[in-house]
Parts: C-alpha cells; structure tokens; sequence
C-alpha cells in the first residue's frame, strides 16, 4: 500500500514539474510579445509624435509622453537587469515630460482624466519597478 501511495506522489511531483515548465515557457513567449509590441509603440511615437516640428496641445502632449512612459514601465517590468536601468530612465523620463506638460499653458485640471491616469500610473511604476512606495504614495 504504501508503495502505490509513493508511486501516486512521485507522479504528482512530475505533472508538477511538467506544468511549471509550461508555465515557464508562456511566460516567457509572452515577455517576448510585450516587449516586441511595446517597442513598436515607442518607435511610432519617436517617429511620428516626439518630434519638434509636431505642435501638440497640453492634454495631447501630456497623454502621448504618459503613453511612452508606461510602455517602456512594461518593457522594465519584463527585461533582464542588463536593460532594466536604462528603461527605467527612460520611464522616468516620458512620466516627468507628461507631468511638465500637464502644468504647461493654462495646465490639466486636476480631475483631467489624462491628469489623473497620469498620477496612477506614475505611482504604480515608482512602487513596482523602482521599488519606492513613500515616493508612489507621495505621488498619488
């Protein structure tokens, strides 16, 4: 009897290992994915928006860098160390470019939706991707 239920157990731990393989490697085809969609993103904003002869109004400027900012927030979230610093900057970078064309000009109301999506999803990348949740709580 006992080895029957030791025969049960070791199958279990091989359907276990089995799945979490699987798990393992949609995770990572998904990784790939986000990360080939996001950088297509960025590219069309960098080709077609972030350029200087493009005027855009307050709510238009503050939305697309907020959009770049939270594309490359997804990129840091699935790359490696080695490219983790240099998206973070550049997350860093399009969340504080949102936030200055949000106060530009006659600036966002604050109950903008652009404004407030802004605020979230700045908190959200300062609390999971640069781990520092005073400075999210700060933020939102």
């Amino acid at each position: 009897m006992a080895n029957l239920i030791q025969d049960d157990e070791d199958e279990s731990k091989k359907e276990g290992v089995q799945y979490y393989r699987a798990l393992l490697f949609y995770r990572d085809k998904l990784k790939v994915e986000v990360l080939k969609q996001s950088q297509n993103i960025i590219k069309i904003l960098k080709e077609n928006i972030f350029l200087p002869s493009v005027d855009l109004d307050v709510e238009s400027k503050t939305f697309f860098h907020k959009l770049a900012a939270d594309y490359y927030r997804y990129i840091a979230e699935c790359v490696e160390f080695i490219l983790l610093d240099k998206t973070r900057k550049a997350a860093l970078l399009h969340y504080q470019l949102a936030e200055e064309a949000s106060l530009s000009g006659k600036g966002l109301k604050p109950y903008s939706a652009v404004k407030l999506g802004l605020t979230l999803n700045h908190s959200v990348f300062i609390h999971e991707v640069m781990k520092n949740t005073k400075k999210a709580i700060e933020i939102a």
